[in-house]
C-alpha cells in the first residue's frame, strides 16, 4: 500500500502568506480604505505631474502667473481649513467627503475650457475647498471607522496605498506626456475628473459607521482654533513637517545648483522615497499609538533630518560620485523622516482630537504643516542654496527645535483631555 507523502510545501506556502498579509491591509473597510486611496492618488498624480505643462500650453499663463495663482489658492485654502472641517463635523464626514471628490470632479472637467489667470485661480481654488474639505472627511470618518488600536495602522497603509497610486498616476501622466499632442496634455484633467467620479460613487458606498458624540454646547467654527495649546502643538508640529519641502524642493535644487551629482539622479532619489515608503510605512509607524510614542516618533525625524542635513552639506564639495552617494543617504535619511512623522502626526490627533468635533481638529492640526509649506520653500532654499550649504545645519536646528516644543505640549494636552473626560458622557450616533 502507498504511504502519502507529506506536503513538505505547505509550511512554506503558510510562511509566504503570513509574509505577504505584513504588506497587505487587513480585510474589510481598511482595505476598502486603501482601494480608494489608490484610485484618489492615481487621479490626483495623473494630473499634477503635468500640471504646469497644461497650464503653460493649453491655458497660456507664463511660469510666475502659475507660481502666483497657487500662492494664491494656498492662501485661500489656509483660510478655509478651520471653517471647513467644522462643517464637516456637522454634515458627517463620509457626505462630506463624497461631496468634495464631486466637486473634484467637476473642478477638472472643467480645466480644458479654462481661459486666463482669472480661471486659472477660480478653478485651484475649487479645487483647494475640496482637498480640503475631503481631507477632512476622510480623516474624520477612517478615526470614526477604526478601533483606536488600530487606527495609526489604517492610515499607514492607506499612506502606502496613496503612494502606490501617485506612481501609477505620475506614470499615466508620463505617456501622456511623451505623446505631446496638444490631445494627449488635454486627457490629463480629464483622466482625473472620471478617477474623482470613480471616487465619490466609490465613498458613497462605503459601510455607514458610528462616531463618538460631543454632549458639550455647540463650539463655532474657530473653537479648535482657541484651544491654544492644541494651536501650539499644530504649530510645533508643522516645523518637524520640513521633510516634504525637503524631498520634493530643497533637495533638487540643492543637487541642480551645488553638487556635482549628475542631473539623473533626481528620478532615482523619487522611486527610492517612493519604494521607501510603500514597504516601510506600516512597519515604521508602530508605537505611535500613544502620545509620548508618537513623540518620540517626532523626535526621531528631527535626528533624521539632521543627519540628512549633514550628508547634504558635505556632497556640496565631493565629487559626482560620493556626491551623488551622500545625496542617496541624505534622500532615504528624509524619508525615514517622513515615515517617523508621518506616524507619530497621526498618533497625536487621532488621541488629542475631542470625539465629535474630530474633523475640525484634524483641520486646525494641519495648520502647521499648511504654513510649512508655504514659507520653507523660500526659506529652506535662501538657507543652503543662496545663502550658504551651511543653511542645512539652520534647517536641522529649528527642526529639532519644534520637536523638543512638541513633548511637553502634546503631554499637557493630553492630561487636559483625561481631567475633562470623566464630567462628560460620549454616546455613539449612526453616521452615513
Amino acid at each position: 500500500m502507498a504511504v502519502s507523502k507529506p506536503d513538505a510545501d505547505l509550511p512554506s506556502a503558510v510562511s509566504e502568506r503570513t509574509a505577504l498579509a505584513r504588506f497587505l491591509p487587513p480585510p474589510g473597510l481598511a482595505r476598502s480604505l486603501c482601494v480608494q486611496s489608490v484610485l484618489y492618488a492615481a487621479g490626483t498624480g495623473v494630473f499634477l505631474t503635468g500640471n504646469v505643462v497644461f497650464f503653460t500650453r493649453i491655458v497660456g499663463l507664463s511660469a510666475v502667473e502659475v507660481g502666483l495663482g497657487l500662492t494664491v489658492a494656498g492662501l485661500v485654502g489656509l483660510v478655509l481649513t478651520v471653517p471647513l472641517g467644522a462643517a464637516v463635523d456637522r454634515i458627517g464626514a463620509k457626505r462630506a467627503w463624497a461631496v468634495a471628490m464631486a466637486l473634484e470632479a467637476v473642478a477638472y472637467s472643467c480645466y480644458p475650457w479654462t481661459k486666463g489667470f482669472g480661471g486659472f485661480v477660480g478653478v485651484l481654488l475649487v479645487i483647494g475647498t475640496a482637498q480640503s474639505l475631503g481631507t477632512s472627511g476622510q480623516v474624520a470618518y477612517t478615526l470614526d471607522a477604526t478601533d483606536r488600536g488600530n487606527q495609526v495602522r489604517v492610515a499607514a497603509f492607506v499612506r502606502s496605498a496613496l503612494n502606490i497610486g501617485f506612481t501609477l498616476g505620475a506614470l499615466g501622466s508620463g505617456l501622456a506626456l511623451a505623446i505631446g499632442t496638444r490631445a494627449a496634455i488635454i486627457a490629463l484633467p480629464l483622466a482625473a475628473a472620471v478617477m474623482m467620479t470613480v471616487n465619490a460613487v466609490f465613498i458613497t458606498r462605503l459601510p455607514a459607521v458610528s462616531r463618538a458624540r460631543d454632549t458639550a454646547p455647540a463650539h463655532s467654527a474657530r473653537s479648535a482654533v482657541r484651544d491654544i495649546p492644541f494651536l501650539f502643538v499644530s504649530l510645533a508640529f508643522g516645523l518637524v513637517h520640513a521633510d516634504q519641502v525637503l524631498l520634493t524642493v530643497l533637495l533638487p535644487l540643492y543637487l541642480v545648483q551645488q553638487t556635482a551629482a549628475p542631473h539623473a539622479l533626481l528620478a532615482w532619489l523619487f522611486i527610492l522615497n517612493t519604494g521607501l515608503v510603500v514597504l516601510l510605512q506600516v512597519w515604521m509607524s508602530r508605537d505611535t499609538d500613544t502620545v509620548p510614542g508618537a513623540v518620540r516618533a517626532c523626535r526621531r525625524a528631527a535626528v533624521a533630518i539632521g543627519a540628512g542635513g549633514c550628508a547634504a552639506f558635505f556632497a556640496h564639495s565631493a565629487p559626482a560620485v560620493p556626491a551623488s552617494c551622500l545625496l542617496v543617504l541624505a534622500c532615504a535619511a528624509f524619508t525615514l523622516a517622513e515615515l517617523l512623522r508621518a506616524g507619530g502626526g497621526w498618533g497625536l490627533v487621532s488621541l488629542l482630537a475631542p470625539a465629535g468635533r474630530r474633523a475640525q481638529y484634524q483641520a486646525t492640526f494641519s495648520l502647521g504643516g499648511r504654513l510649512e509649506a508655504m514659507l520653507a520653500p523660500t526659506a529652506f532654499t535662501w538657507l543652503a542654496v543662496t545663502w550658504s550649504p551651511a543653511g542645512w545645519f539652520v534647517i536641522a536646528a529649528s527642526v529639532l527645535a519644534g520637536a523638543l516644543l512638541l513633548g511637553p505640549a502634546a503631554l499637557a494636552v493630553q492630561r487636559r483631555r483625561a481631567v475633562a473626560s470623566p464630567r462628560r458622557a460620549v454616546p455613539r450616533e449612526r453616521v452615513s
